[in-house]
């Protein structure tokens, strides 16, 4: 590849360095679309109807066949997905789902598209489709989306304009990203493999409801585990700080009512602690830390354990089942709120010392490998959006 300048991308591949410049064109001059279906809770069947495709089909810019919607064909009067369209959402209640979309890579069958979706077609289907991922695309949703309602119409993709390469181009440059979409969705699945093997572990490895021990053990340990609760082998408060107190490059981690950490300049608590959202995703975001940090005061933090506990083996075993026993005694508000005493009294069961550091340290490991896989995609993305960046105009 090689730099041009005038209309042309900044990265090419260079059989293609002395051909014209690419030209302005609009999306209606150059594609078909097809509107989607609608149909009423009651035209839904459970099985031997027409399968609809939603916004929840489409994941990472790939097709996801597991949330699945069958309508009683009689009533489908829409066109049919076909091998190589583009199926894109345009209406949801999430602005940032707007412009989401997939590439259908293998004939499917009695398959329609549900209203809030728009079916696309073009002659070079994988350069369409890289095309839809570039910033120029999302930019040209934020100008056309609806003032009250997160949408887009066909009559506004008509209207967007893009510059174009010949065909010849196209296919080289759809059929690199092609390439490179294989290999993101490749390592995606590594990644959800090993997240789903760390689930199997958190059900065999800690004890379940009726049970005195778990299902798979380290050597050398076979006694009972001893039942406790959670208000007697650590200390549990909430925290002080609120939004405000958030700073861009603060010095100490500032742990906050979600999975992402921000910064403060101060810190609350220096040592072992668990850190728990009190609202909103039960049971579903946990933080451990061994230092220095500040925490909201919708926070909880769980410290100062016992000296015969393991603060990771607690981090842990709280990832297997605290989300049941959450729920179950859930304060129903705007969102679903923890109290107190849901912690303390949060039974469970805990082992001798040794097997519970061997148990943390295990997941340690396996939450070592997770982040690994989770860098090596973020990597493979951040390159992709880098030729994007460089490889269109």
């Amino acid at each position: 590849m090689s730099n041009n300048k005038k209309l042309v991308p900044k990265r090419r591949f260079k059989k293609f360095k002395k051909i014209e410049e690419w030209k302005l064109s609009y999306l209606g001059d150059l594609l078909e679309f097809y509107s989607g279906l609608t149909y009423s809770p009651k035209n839904i069947v459970e099985k031997g109807g027409t399968l609809v495709l939603r916004s929840s089909n489409v994941k990472d810019c790939e097709l996801v066949l597991l949330d699945k919607v069958y309508v009683d064909s009689i009533y489908v009067n829409s066109e049919f997905v076909q091998y190589g369209d583009i199926i894109v959402v345009v209406r949801n209640g999430s602005k940032h789902l707007i412009g989401k979309h997939a590439l259908i890579k293998k004939h499917i069958k009695n398959t329609v598209i549900g209203a809030f979706m728009t079916g696309i077609r073009y002659k070079i289907p994988e350069f369409m489709n890289s095309l839809l991922d570039t910033k120029r695309f999302h930019n040209e949703i934020e100008k056309n989306l609806g003032a009250t309602i997160n949408q887009i119409t066909i009559g506004h993709f008509r209207k967007m304009m893009f510059y174009i390469p010949d065909d010849i181009e196209q296919k080289d440059i759809g059929a690199f990203f092609s390439k490179l979409d294989t290999l993101i969705q490749t390592q995606q699945k590594k990644l959800e493999k090993t997240k789903t093997l760390k689930l199997a572990y958190l059900a065999e490895m800690f004890p379940c409801d009726g049970e005195s021990k778990p299902k798979l053990r380290f050597k050398n340990f076979d006694k009972i585990w001893n039942i406790t609760f959670l208000g007697l082998i650590s200390q549990i408060k909430t925290g002080e700080s609120d939004a405000q107190d958030s700073v861009a490059y603060g010095k100490y981690p500032f742990f906050v009512r979600s999975e992402n950490i921000e910064r403060s300049n101060r810190y609350l608590f220096d040592g072992e602690a668990i850190l728990i959202p009190g609202e909103g995703r039960l049971g579903e975001i946990f933080h451990y830390i061994n230092g220095k940090f500040d925490y909201h005061q919708r926070v909880y933090k769980i410290s100062n354990f016992s000296n015969n506990i393991d603060g990771k083996f607690i981090f842990y075993l709280m990832q297997k089942d605290f989300k049941e026993h959450a729920l179950k005694y859930t304060v129903k508000a705007t969102v679903d709120s923890l109290r107190l005493p849901m912690l303390t009294n949060y039974r469970l069961k805990q082992p001798i010392l040794q097997e519970q550091n061997k148990v943390s340290s295990f997941f340690v490991k396996l939450d070592q490998k997770i982040a690994l896989e989770q860098r090596k995609l973020e990597k493979l993305n951040n390159i992709k959006q880098a030729y994007l960046n460089e490889m269109f105009v």
